[in-house]
């Protein structure tokens, strides 16, 4: 409970980016004014070039989307292109046998999510820590 009020929290923030868990603790981030992330954009922006290393950046960027725009942006556009791959495979039959689109569209359609959303996990992986917690968690 902070100020009064209950408080759930069930989105994981990556607090093993940060170099000193004194500096930021769960209880000090969560406020009652402000999500966690937005304290922790906050945070980040203050510390971003100096302290923390590429991967630390990758890791920051792909799971807080409140971290900058451009994850924010990020963030939104894998959320579209997983809602318009879902689309085009439910809709696929429907349109190639009843619309007459050619089948070639959906193949490289499949392609271009395939790609994508393997070069979202390679990047995931990438900015583990370890890399076995990966498969772990």
């Amino acid at each position: 409970r902070l100020g009064g009020k209950s408080t759930r929290y069930d989105d994981p923030v990556p607090f093993h980016l940060f170099p000193s868990r004194t500096d930021v603790k769960q209880e000090s981030v969560r406020s009652s004014t402000g999500s966690v992330h937005e304290t922790l954009a906050s945070f980040v922006r203050e510390q971003k070039s100096k302290q923390l290393s590429w991967k630390q950046q990758l890791e920051l960027f792909l799971e807080v989307p409140a971290s900058s725009d451009a994850a924010f942006v990020f963030c939104w556009v894998m959320f579209v292109l997983i809602l318009v791959s879902v689309g085009v495979t439910l809709m696929e039959d429907v349109l190639v046998g009843y619309y007459g689109f050619a089948r070639s569209t959906f193949e490289a359609l499949d392609i271009f999510f395939t790609v994508v959303f393997t070069l979202e996990v390679f990047l995931r992986f990438l900015s583990m820590p370890k890399y076995s917690q990966f498969f772990l968690t």
